[in-house]
Parts: C-alpha cells; structure tokens; sequence
C-alpha cells in the first residue's frame, strides 16, 4: 500500500499543475496581450504584442537552456498583459 501513496500523488499534482495552466490560459486571454515573450535567435525575447516580428528586447537567457514545458510555452508565445507581469515571467524564466 505504501507503494501506491508516491503514484496517487504524483497523479494528483499532475492533475493539478494542468488545471493550474489551462486556468492561466484561459484567464490570460481576458485583457488583450501588451507582449508576447518568445523566441529570438535561441535567446528569451520581448515582443509588442501589436507590433510583429522585430522583438523590443533579447535578453541573454539561452532557451536551450529552460525546462521542455517552457521551451514549448515559447515557441507559441506567451501572451503578457503589462509590464509588472512581464517583469515577474522574465525573472521567473531567468532564475
């Protein structure tokens, strides 16, 4: 029975941490997307969200380097609403 107790939670935290993002992305399309953090020659990258593909800003965080969930967050973009949040996902993504 011990044995069953690591399974059941890592089920359970599982389940949680998608309902935690699909509760993100379901919220984060309420206000439209001032930026857009993404991907610039392997490099975290800042777009406007209106503006297109010239990013504002390329920081020196290597995507290579991130876990697979964010590298695939990235690749489609992620929506940010303004700057205090851009500010949290870029320290987030850095650290």
């Amino acid at each position: 029975m011990k044995k069953g107790i690591p399974a059941i939670f890592c089920g359970c935290l599982g389940m949680a941490l998608g309902l935690a993002m699909a509760f993100s992305l379901l919220t984060r399309h309420a206000e439209p997307a001032a930026y857009l953090v993404g991907e610039y020659g392997g490099c975290l990258a800042v777009f406007d969200a209106a503006a297109g593909e010239t990013p504002r800003e390329v920081t020196d965080v290597r995507v290579e380097h991130l876990p697979s969930a964010d590298r695939l967050q990235l690749r489609e973009g992620i929506s940010v609403r303004d700057e205090k949040e851009l500010a949290m996902l870029l320290e987030d993504l850095g650290s």
